[in-house]
């Protein structure tokens, strides 16, 4: 919404200041001050029994007289060396250019902060998201190792590692889950991981001791509850 609005009030505002920039040397003639003094930059007028000739000369001082021959000939405008604001009649014109572009340029601006900002809360929680896969992924290997019979005690040191690393730096980044998705999605992910957690903790010991049946199901259920997480955090 904030780009939708900023760019046409660029837009604008650059075509209106352009158009009134034009004018800031070439005031009216009628009511046109000569305090301080104003000269002509170009010819201004035409005689009338000569068209070729300007009624005053460029470089000519204007004077209250060389203004009332002009004023009488219908010249609208004069092209003059000094520039004056108060003279210029577009003056606010120019002014309300400036002030829709700064404005314009504002919303621009906080529209790229805006997008910056999305861009990586999404980027931060596809990587959370991505910590779940590679947990799910990770236990799915294991559970495989468990169930061919190979020895548990490497079921045991992949299990170990997983817990020092990827589920603790999950449950560490937790706060920036509530804090872009609110407590209450925080809550019900972290319900489904808290069980997976859990499930993990009891396969360790599981096969720690042995059973290798017990350690296949449990795998099998904190698969299971941290796919659910992953699910409920990319909902």
């Amino acid at each position: 919404m904030k780009k939708l609005i900023g760019t046409p009030l660029i837009i604008l505002g650059i075509a209106v200041a352009t158009l009134t920039a034009t004018t800031a040397y070439t005031p009216l003639v009628e009511g046109l001050s000569l305090d301080p003094p104003l000269t002509l930059s170009s010819p201004a007028g035409a005689q009338v029994d000569d068209p070729t000739q300007p009624i005053v000369a460029a470089g000519t001082t204007l004077t209250v007289d060389t203004l009332q021959s002009l004023t009488d000939a219908k010249v609208a405008r004069v092209r003059v060396k000094e520039f004056a604001f108060a003279r210029w009649p577009e003056r606010w014109w120019f002014v309300l250019a400036c002030v829709s572009l700064l404005v314009g340029s504002l919303l621009m601006r906080h529209s790229a902060a805006d997008a910056l900002a999305a861009a990586g809360a999404t980027a931060t929680n596809r990587a959370t998201a991505d910590v779940l896969k590679e947990v799910v992924e990770a236990l799915t290997r294991v559970r495989a190792i468990v169930d061919e019979d190979a020895p548990l005690g490497e079921a045991c040191r992949t299990i170990e590692t997983l817990q020092r690393g990827a589920l603790g730096g999950f449950v560490e980044d937790r706060q920036s889950i509530a804090d872009r998705h609110g407590l209450a999605r925080l809550a019900r992910v972290m319900d489904r991981f808290a069980a997976g957690d859990r499930l993990v903790n009891r396969s360790w010991s599981a096969a720690a001791d042995g059973y290798r049946g017990e350690t296949s199901d449990c795998l099998g259920r904190a698969i299971d509850a941290f796919e659910d997480a992953r699910l409920r955090l990319e909902a």
